[in-house]
C-alpha cells in the first residue's frame, strides 16, 4: 500500500493522474473513456471501474479477447459511492483516474493505515470525493489478478481495522438527520447491516486476534449495532465453515 500511495501523491503538473499495479490491466479504452468524463464533468473528482479477477496470463488474455466496449458510467456522491461498495461492486483502487489538483492536501496516509490498514484505500477514495462527485464507470473496465491463499497483503489486519472500517461505513452513509436522530430506520441501514453481518463473518477467518475470541467478536457486533443473526447469507456461511474448519485442524 506505501508504494502505490507514494506513486498517488507523487508530484506531477499532469492533469489527471493514475496508480496501476504491476500486475493488473485495463480495458483498452478505459483511459480514454475516464479523461473524457473528468472533461465533461467538472464536479468529478475522480473516475473508477468495476473489476473482473483472473488468475493467469491465460486467464487475463481470455478476458481481453472478450472485452466489450465501454458503455455506460454514473455520477454518484459520497453515499452514493459507499452504497455500491455495500451493493458488493468490486471497485478497485488501481482504477481511480484522479484530477490531479485534488492532491493539493495531501492526507495523512499514515492514520489512515493505523485505523485501517490495507482497507485504508476504500475510506480514502470516499474521503477524496468530498462535497463533489465521481463517476463510476458500470462496465468490468479494469483486470486484477487473483493471487488466492498467497495473497500477503491482509495478513496484518486485526479486528480493530475490520470494526473501524464498518464504523466508517456506517457514518457516511446513515448520518443523523432531522427525521431520525439514529439515522438508522430506513432501507440504507437495513443493506448495511446485511453487509456489516456478513463482511464480519467472511473476514474472522483471516484476521489477526489479540484476546478476542469468535464469541466475544460477536458480541461486540451485536453491541456496536453491525451484526444480525436473520441477516446472514451465503457470504457470512462461508465465514463460518471456514471457523468451523479452522478450529477442528
Amino acid at each position: 500500500m506505501g508504494n502505490i500511495f507514494n506513486s498517488i501523491f507523487y508530484k506531477t503538473d499532469t492533469p489527471y493522474k493514475i496508480s496501476l499495479h504491476e500486475d493488473d490491466a485495463l480495458h483498452p479504452e478505459y483511459l480514454y473513456k475516464a479523461v473524457e468524463i473528468l472533461e465533461k464533468n467538472l464536479n468529478v473528482t475522480f473516475v473508477c471501474a468495476l473489476a473482473r479477477w483472473f488468475k493467469d496470463d491465460a486467464g487475463l488474455d481470455k478476458i481481453y479477447s472478450n472485452t466489450k466496449e465501454i458503455n455506460t458510467h454514473i455520477i454518484l456522491d459520497k453515499k452514493g459511492f459507499i452504497k455500491k461498495i455495500i451493493e458488493g461492486k468490486h471497485i478497485m483502487l488501481s482504477s481511480a483516474v484522479y484530477r490531479n489538483e485534488i492532491f493539493k492536501d495531501i492526507p495523512d496516509m499514515s492514520k489512515y493505515m493505523e485505523i485501517y490498514d490495507v482497507y485504508c484505500d476504500r475510506p480514502l477514495l470516499t474521503n477524496l470525493i468530498g462535497d463533489q462527485s465521481v463517476a463510476l464507470i458500470e462496465d468490468r473496465a479494469m483486470f486484477t489478478r487473483d493471487h488466492g491463499k498467497n495473497d500477503g497483503r491482509f495478513k496484518n489486519i486485526t479486528e480493530d481495522d475490520a470494526f473501524n472500517l464498518m464504523d466508517f461505513y456506517e457514518k457516511n452513509l446513515l448520518p443523523p438527520d432531522g427525521n431520525n436522530a439514529n439515522g438508522k430506520d430506513s432501507k440504507d441501514a437495513t443493506k448495511f447491516l446485511k453487509y456489516s453481518t456478513n463482511f464480519l463473518l467472511y473476514t474472522y477467518p483471516t484476521i489477526r486476534h489479540k484476546a478476542m475470541g469468535f464469541g466475544e467478536y460477536i458480541r461486540l457486533a451485536k453491541k456496536s449495532g453491525k451484526f444480525r443473526v436473520s441477516c446472514i447469507n451465503k457470504i457470512g456461511i462461508v465465514g463460518l465453515l471456514k471457523i468451523l474448519l479452522n478450529k477442528k485442524l
